[in-house]
This record gives C-alpha cells, structure tokens and sequence, in this order.
C-alpha cells in the first residue's frame, strides 16, 4: 500500500450509536469491538463509570458513551475497547460503517477530553502510521516464541503462550504405586492441587536425564491445568513462522507424532525441533480418566518455594461482593438492635455500639459506597483497625475468607481520586470470570476521620 493509502487508511472513522446519536471516533484508536461483558460495579463512581471488566487478563474500567456524552443511555449491545495509555471500553447502543477519510465528524478529541476531565483517564497514544521499508520487512516478519524441553534425550518445543510457569520437581517425589505410567501423582501449586503428567510416557519416549534436572511446565489440556513432567527445559527460540512446516503426512499416523503439531527449523535448517500442542497431547475423555487418578492418589508434594498466597475476607453491599484484607480483621460481630445515636453526625455514621466493654462506632458501607443504607437481615459488623484508627463495618453480608493466590492479584486500573484511593487491588476469580475490588482499610477508615465524629472513630 503507498504511504498515501496508508494515511487515509489511518485516518478513517468509525460510527457508534449511543444515546440515540450517531458518534464518530478515529478508527485507529480502536483496538476492536466485542458483546458487554459482565461489570464490576465502582461505588462512588461518576455515573459514567459502569464498572471494570476483565479482558484478556486485563481489568479495564467500562464507560457508557451515552452518559459520557450526557444522552439518554440506551441497551447498551456493543463494547468498544479504546486503545491508549489506558485501555478503555465504551458501552454503546450499536457500531455503524467504518467511512473513509474527509467525511469528518470525528469527535474523539472530545471523547478523550471527557474521560480524562471526569474521570481521571488517561488520553490514547498517538499512533503514528510507519512507513515499511521493503529492504527492513524480511526483518521485522512475524515470530513464535517457544520453549525449549528435553524429553527422552530428544528435543521439543511447546509455544511459549501455552505455558503458564515453569517448577522445579522435587526430587523426593515418586509416582503412586499402580498408577498409570502417564500419572506421577500432584504437587501443591497456588493452594490447589496440580496433577502432574509425564510428557515422555505420553510419547511413548522412555524418561531420561538426571532427577535434579526435572521441571514441571504448567500448561492447560482442554478446561484441566496440569503439570507436564520433562527431564529438562532449554532456552526460550524465537522462530520464524515460515520456518515452522506441517508434520509430513507419512508420519501422521504414528503415535508420537499425532501429538505434534508442526516441525520447526532451526540452526539455518540444520536442526528440526518437534513443535507440541497441549491440546493434542490427551483426547478430553483420557484427560478426565487420568486426572481422576492422580487426584484420587493423595499424593502432594512441594516443587519448592512460591509466593504465599494473601487471605481476604469477602463482605456484599447489595448484589456486589467486595474483599478486605484479613490482616485489617479484628472479627465479625452481630448487629445489635440498638444503636446510640450521635448528634449532628454524617449519614455514613448509624452510631455507637458497645463491643465487650468498649466503645465501637458503626460505619454503613452502604452509603459509604454511595448507595442505599444497610438494612438486610444477614447484616454484620466488621470491626476494622488501621493505625490508629478503629471501627465496625456494616455491611450486607459477610461471604467468608478466602486465600487468593498472588498471580489473581492486580492492581486496579486509573481511576478518578476518590475511587482511586478507595480501591487500590483488584482480584480475579474463576479464571478472570469474576472481578472483585479490594477496599483499602486505610482510605475506608480515613474517609471517617475527615468527618467531625474523628475523635470518636478513634
């Protein structure tokens, strides 16, 4: 395409529906369009603000364009993810036409405004369209990542996007006596139980190496994560993608290579590296089968040292479940049927209750967060401490504790200030189905103090 092409391309529009108004915004700022998904609701949010969501591992803060705009929202039936310092998703009623450049009308200068004046998010990079050099493209041509395994004393190689993490195998661990030659038992991992595979009986390869050179590579068969045990794993290749090929048709049939999906060449050609596919390693019926009898065996064993995973306990305010952390917990006590009131106090301050000889001030988290007050019959008191400061929480229902391992941890994406010191983490469950916000003590009792009740909160 001439550079001309490539400018206009760049500098087409696309057309979204919100609030009964048909919108352009500059489709290179779009990084694509997909169904709402399910939102994590912000309390004390701008009305703008719908919630996050989890895209692609990514928890990202959702707009209506409708409120945005200050239209009349509609059924919101398209999300589109505006791509920028800070991915967002604005909600709209439908996406029109892509039209070229010249039609103008493009208003996202002023969309970008917007959501950086209310609330607090950040504009898009300027994308800069490159000019392809044709002596530079052999160099810049797409690339697989994969890691290297010894298997058997012969080389493989699984892409690297299919692996979660790499352990080290104890070598104190043995295979449950009886077991299938596939099944080595499970290890501890994440505070889960991990069923462990041998990645050689799978192949019909004899295992080999050294114990102390054993590593367990932590992949996904069908909906199961397992542990692929290998004698050893090599460096990370970069490959060319016209150097991997497909598996010669005469080798197809034999049991080894129905588990490969493609050979790649390395070395200039001198080297030919197997390319596996996790999925292809275990049809989904003989993946269940096996995982039942490793997990029945009992067997668990410590690859070694991981990050201890962080406890949470789980409170709901209305429909929507939030997390704190334990080590903020004094306890959980019953609300009492009476109160003692304080006068002239803020709304978010119910009033005193006396916890075991002492003085408690109660706290509704329900108008903290903006909503309705707490009444449901299921209510309890957290009482919290930070610092100084102590309080009980009042709060719909307490859901349980929970240890959330690190790697479910992140933090939340920019918001605006209030919120955005109220919650600092995020966590996701359920392999990112679920998104929960993790209220900061510190912000949630502070709020408290900067009210005229500070001394009594104290």
């Amino acid at each position: 395409m001439s550079p001309a092409g490539t400018t206009a391309r760049s500098a087409a529009t696309l057309t979204l529906i919100a609030g009964g108004e048909r919108v352009a915004v500059a489709a290179a700022a779009v990084r694509g369009v997909v169904r709402p998904p399910r939102l994590t609701p912000v309390p004390l949010a701008p009305p703008a603000l719908k919630g996050l969501a989890n895209i692609d591992g990514a928890v990202v803060p959702v707009v209506s364009l409708a409120a945005l705009l200050d239209r009349p929202c509609g059924r919101n039936g398209r999300m589109v993810l505006l791509d920028g310092a800070t991915l967002c998703g604005l909600l709209v009623e439908d996406v029109g036409a892509l039209v070229a450049s010249g039609a103008g009308g493009d208003r996202s200068a002023e969309i970008v405004a917007l959501l950086a004046a209310r609330l607090g998010i950040a504009p898009p990079r300027p994308r800069v369209p490159a000019r392809i050099d044709p002596v530079e493209a052999h160099a810049k041509e797409q690339v697989v990542a994969l890691l290297g395994l010894v298997v058997g004393g012969q080389d493989y190689a699984l892409p690297v996007a299919q692996v979660d993490q790499v352990l080290r195998l104890s070598p104190h661990h043995a295979a449950p006596p009886g077991s299938d030659p596939v099944a080595l038992g499970t290890i501890a991992h994440r505070g889960a139980t991990l069923p462990l595979l041998s990645l050689a009986a799978l192949l019909g390869l004899a295992p080999g190496g050294a114990a102390q050179r054993a590593r367990v590579v932590v992949t996904r068969i069908g909906a199961h994560r397992v542990g692929l045990v290998v004698d050893a794993t090599g460096q990370v290749l970069r490959v060319a993608k016209r150097l991997i090929d497909p598996v010669p048709a005469m080798l197809q049939r034999s049991r080894g290579a129905a588990r490969i999906q493609a050979i790649c060449r390395v070395a200039d050609g001198t080297r030919l590296i197997p390319l596996l596919a996790a999925e292809q390693l275990l049809a989904e019926d003989q993946a269940a089968r096996l995982l039942h009898a490793s997990a029945a065996s009992g067997e668990v064993s410590v690859a070694g040292p991981a990050a201890a995973p962080e406890r949470f306990l789980f409170f709901r305010i209305g429909a929507t479940e939030y997390a704190l952390p334990i080590a903020a917990v004094e306890e959980v006590a019953t609300m009492p049927q009476q109160l003692a009131r304080v006068p002239r106090a803020p709304d978010v301050l119910r009033g005193l209750m006396n916890l075991r000889g002492r003085v408690l001030p109660v706290i509704d988290q329900g108008r903290c967060f903006g909503g309705t007050p707490v009444t449901a019959a299921t209510r309890r008191v957290i009482v919290t401490r930070t610092r100084d400061l102590r309080a009980g929480l009042l709060v719909d229902a307490v859901s349980g504790v929970l240890a959330v391992p690190v790697a479910a941890i992140a933090p939340a994406p920019p918001l605006a200030a209030e919120q955005g010191a109220l919650f600092r983490r995020v966590i996701r469950l359920d392999d990112g189905a679920r998104t929960l916000l993790v209220a900061s003590p510190d912000a949630l009792l502070g709020r408290t103090g900067r009210d005229p009740v500070a001394e009594r909160v104290r």
